[in-house]
């Protein structure tokens, strides 16, 4: 991995420069390690943020390497509510990392200016970043900085408060029965104050619970006003209290066994507007417990994603991971015994008989039963016409005695994706006691039910196979064929 040194393009000359197809436009920010600049992508004609190490950092040994190890993290985990990485690189010898334009400002500047927030108004902002950190879990990468400063607040929908989680520059990925390299030292990685005690001591303690410890201080943060203080002062009920209690408890096992289990924990004090969004993602409090890093089987092992150079994630080529059909804008795999299907066109009849002859083949391979994945990205599907509905049904209805589970992913939060939502219930309702269906907000949360009917081996290396499926959508049909 390239340092900076004489090679390195001064900073001053940075506004004038081009990193890949990102051409500088105006710096907007700046950290401790990272200049960030607003940019223009030459090849989507779209506006990014461009991450660029400072030049002083970088001359530092690892430094790049470390930099760019945030948006391989980050490439693991898709979820709406955390930073979308686009790409990474390194140019005119110094380390970027190109990822959306976001505007607002972090939880840190907003609880500085106004104080402690309402428990609605604390838990509209937090429960959707607490999905998004299982997310990562799900995909195998645990933060390990979390703080109110890495949580960012934009405007979605209506103009409602849309939180993401930013900066995984010291994020760890779980790689089977090991943990990166980066992981090897006893080296203390994070925030003082948001840091839970084991992680604090040795930073080959941290696990997906450390991730909990810290939401747990933003969380009372939020609600108090001041880093660090306790919760007896207020009106806050003693209930709230006392999850938030257990989730900042010194010893890891005394805390919830997983995040959605905390952020489930949260959900009845919750507005009903955020009850109503994430009670499905975050339900079934027990349901996944993550591992401490060291503790994966040897079946997850075997099959665990690995990262590239370039931030490519790539799994086990046993997994029988195939490409059937690439058509504008919609690909159909076949991944182990699941058909796999990505939607970022509307639907048409062309479209709609890839994805059937798709079906047709992988039930014709496996006779002892498949599952059926569809990923639909709302920003450009809208929902299917009366006829393709119909059709819908009736290509599953063809297929009932082998398919085990069907789940339809409905990625987005706007009008459009409440309206596939209200679809796919409905069809949900014309195959009762016929044929388990299941849709989710996240590709981890439906992985995790296919895993209950299907054999897909490590839940990660699953993930990882339909992101490289998802990466082939802007690929020629024949280049995507060929690479499948």
């Amino acid at each position: 991995m390239a340092e900076g040194g004489a090679d390195a393009l001064p900073q001053a000359a940075i506004p004038r420069a081009s990193f890949g197809p990102y051409r500088v436009l105006e710096r907007i920010g700046r950290g401790g390690m990272a200049d960030v600049f607003a940019a223009h992508d030459t090849q989507l004609g779209r506006r990014v943020a461009l991450k660029v190490l400072q030049e002083s950092v970088a001359m530092l040994s690892g430094a790049s390497e470390r930099f760019l190890r945030e948006g391989r993290a980050a490439a693991l985990i898709r979820h709406p509510h955390v930073i979308q990485v686009f790409a990474s690189g390194t140019e005119h010898g110094m380390a970027y990392l190109a990822m959306e334009l976001l505007a607002g400002q972090d939880l840190a500047a907003i609880l500085s200016r106004l104080g402690p927030l309402g428990i609605d108004d604390a838990l509209d902002l937090l429960v959707p970043v607490i999905a998004g950190v299982a997310a990562a879990h799900d995909a195998g990468v645990v933060h390990l900085d979390l703080k109110p400063s890495n949580v960012f607040i934009s405007r979605g929908a209506g103009g409602q408060p849309f939180p993401k989680v930013l900066d995984f520059g010291v994020s760890r990925v779980l790689a089977g029965a090991e943990v990166d390299r980066s992981m090897a030292s006893r080296q203390v990685v994070g925030t003082a104050m948001y840091m839970a005690p084991e992680q604090a001591a040795d930073a080959r303690n941290a696990s997906f619970r450390s991730d909990q410890y810290a939401l747990a201080m933003i969380l009372r943060e939020s609600l108090t006003g001041r880093p660090g203080a306790g919760l007896d002062a207020g009106a806050i009920p003693e209930a709230v209290r006392d999850v938030v209690q257990r989730a900042l408890s010194p010893s890891p096992d005394d805390r919830f066994p997983s995040v959605c289990s905390f952020g489930d924990a949260l959900l009845p004090f919750a507005s009903e507007r955020t009850r109503l969004a994430w009670s499905v993602e975050l339900g079934d409090p027990a349901s996944r417990p993550h591992p401490v890093f060291g503790e994966a089987s040897p079946e997850s092992a075997r099959h665990a994603p690995t990262i590239d150079e370039d931030g490519a994630a790539s799994c086990d080529p046993d997994r029988g991971l195939r490409v059937l059909a690439s058509i504008d804008g919609v690909i159909v795999g076949e991944i182990g015994r699941v058909c796999t299907v990505i939607w970022r066109t509307p639907v048409t009849r062309e479209r709609f008989d890839a994805q059937r002859a798709g079906l047709d083949r992988v039930v014709a391979r496996h006779p002892e039963g498949v599952g059926f994945l569809c990923v639909i990205e709302t920003d450009t599907v809208p929902p299917p016409s009366d006829p393709l509905r119909r059709a819908s049904i009736a290509m599953i209805a063809a297929h009932a005695d082998r398919l085990r589970y069907v789940a339809c992913v409905v990625e987005g939060s706007g009008f459009k994706a409440a309206a596939a939502r209200s679809v796919l219930a409905g069809m949900r309702l014309v195959f009762r006691g016929r044929v388990s269906t299941g849709y989710f907000a996240t590709l981890a949360q439906a992985t995790n039910q296919l895993a209950k009917y299907v054999p897909i081996g490590s839940e990660a290396a699953f993930i990882s196979s339909v992101e490289i499926l998802r990466s082939l959508l802007g690929r020629s049909a024949d280049e995507a064929l060929a690479m499948g």
